[in-house]
């Protein structure tokens, strides 16, 4: 399975013009971000999958119970984030966002569509939560933040 993951780094790799690009050992993979921030990326052999994973940034003090309700309703349904999965590293007091695809659907142009897809949404959130610590309050910065009125398309009349 690591091989097949290096075959498909690599492709990408070469794609983006980023020569020689593969996991290590264990299957993980870094792109730093013009914008200072990582994506990570592993390989995650127990579920046949690749994950992805950006750091947001810190989760504001204030309004912070408003600001994780916020994110949980991005999260219902996955309307909010385009499929990925939004979360909190607590030791950390970190946002997150992590996104699963099985290898075995993957080539290198699915890759890179799903990379470009959820580097959006990374930075989307990225940008709200910079705003809040910047004080700008939830209010003012919900039509940032994703998922109002999301089920709409589970509602049946």
């Amino acid at each position: 399975m690591t091989n097949e993951w290096n075959t498909l780094l690599g492709q990408l790799g070469q794609r983006l013009g980023i020569e020689g690009l593969q996991a290590d050992d264990q299957g993980y993979c870094a792109l730093s971000m013009d914008d200072g921030w990582v994506l990570h990326l592993a390989l995650v052999p127990a579920r046949q999958g690749v994950q992805c994973m950006a750091e947001l940034g810190p989760i504001p003090v204030h309004d912070r119970e408003t600001i994780l309700a916020r994110m949980l309703h991005a999260n219902a349904l996955l309307a909010g984030t385009d499929g990925a999965a939004l979360g909190l590293d607590a030791a950390r007091n970190q946002g997150v966002l992590t996104l699963e695809a099985a290898l075995a659907a993957l080539d290198a142009a699915t890759l890179e569509a799903m990379l470009e897809r959820f580097v959006l949404q990374t930075e989307r959130w990225r940008g709200w939560l910079s705003s809040l610590a910047h004080g700008q309050g939830v209010a003012a910065t919900a039509s940032t933040a994703p998922g109002d009125g999301l089920a709409h398309h589970w509602v049946r009349g």
